[in-house]
């Protein structure tokens, strides 16, 4: 459970920090240790390869921003082995993101998922990600031109987003980051479009909690009621409080924690928690990701984009991708089939 909630170094660094490691068996502190040790070495590769990325990027002219992973340890943790080994996630101005591809393929990285040979984006208004592979060492690189896809039906304006960043130094260089408001509410869509499902993303926003007492929360709430987004804020920030002890002051909080709907919500994700051995199925997504729309047109609109909107399986390169009816089509009978099998399997809801 540790690993797949991505909290093995952390848990790691809190058990040699108080002194508590001996309690456990020396089986589980060699295999922490060697997950940690794994972890640091795939992090220190990527931001070798990160920074070669920026440095190209900014002699080119065009604006390209890593978001969590690596970056984020730095940010949170002061470390930034203590963000378990993942992909990482490069922000681009949507009028950037051809010019960004073309960039990674010169650079040696190996297009996996989302581009032509020519460096081209089929169908991109169906996608909001492309994947790079790095071919020395896999490490995956993820090109986004929006947050989220069509899908989700709630985003936030890179363009947004990449004002006003923080320099962080990465060895002798230096990179933008997100921080403050911009990074609260990016971590908040990003843990909410995955239903919260690993611990190190309620970790991480508890964190940033921390560390940024004095944030502007009239302006996060005026985000949030704009993308129709205070429900699964407030749940958010509910479990941080309920999952992990963490007091989450201030009137901006203890209202979006207290909008209509957000403790109930909180509760549905919280349940899963009780359960690490029962992963969410497709159902358990859906039903989520339904309870957290707050009115019946939002619901609508989330059942008709889980329906027709194509994911990367999806836009899988076969003749009928590019066919978006027949896709959409062939999308709408996988769901329908996936379903019927997430309900029949043992444990499911009903």
């Amino acid at each position: 459970a540790l690993f797949r909630h991505g909290l093995v170094p952390l848990a790691t660094r809190h058990l040699l920090d108080g002194g508590r490691a001996h309690a456990l068996p020396s089986v589980v502190r060699l295999w922490m240790s060697a997950v940690t040790k794994a972890s640091t070495a795939k992090q220190t590769r990527a931001l070798i390869r990160l920074k070669t990325i920026t440095g190209a990027a900014a002699a080119a002219g065009l604006d390209v921003m890593p978001y969590k992973g690596a970056l984020l340890g730095h940010q949170l943790y002061d470390d930034f082995a203590m963000r378990q080994q993942g992909d990482v996630d490069l922000l681009v101005r949507p009028a950037h993101a051809e010019a960004v591809i073309r960039l990674l393929l010169d650079v040696g990285l190996r297009a996996t998922s989302g581009v032509d040979a020519d460096g081209g984006v089929p169908l991109t208004r169906h996608r909001h990600a492309c994947v790079f592979a790095d071919p020395d060492n896999g490490q995956l690189f993820d090109v986004h031109w929006r947050l989220r896809d069509r899908m989700y039906g709630v985003d936030l304006p890179l363009a947004w987003l990449m004002e006003s960043p923080r320099l962080l130094a990465v060895g002798d260089a230096e990179v933008h980051a997100m921080h403050g408001e911009r990074l609260l509410l990016a971590l908040c869509l990003h843990g909410a479009a995955h239903q919260w499902e690993r611990l190190i993303w309620v970790a991480d926003l508890a964190e940033l909690l921390r560390r940024e007492p004095a944030l502007d929360w009239t302006l996060i709430r005026a985000r949030a009621v704009q993308l129709r987004f205070t429900r699964s804020l407030g749940a958010a920030l509910t479990l941080v409080r309920d999952l992990l002890g963490v007091p989450v002051d201030g009137d901006g909080p203890r209202r979006l924690m207290a909008e209509t709907g957000a403790a109930a919500l909180a509760a549905r994700l919280h349940q899963h928690f009780l359960d690490p051995t029962m992963p969410l199925g497709m159902a358990d997504r859906f039903r989520l990701g339904w309870f957290g729309r707050q009115g019946v047109r939002d619901r609508l609109a989330f059942g008709w984009g889980a329906m027709t909107h194509l994911s990367s399986r999806d836009l899988a390169t076969t003749p009928e991708s590019r066919v978006p009816g027949l896709a959409t089509t062939r999308r709408a009978v996988r769901l329908l089939r996936t379903a019927a099998a997430d309900r029949g399997r043992p444990g499911a809801p009903r």
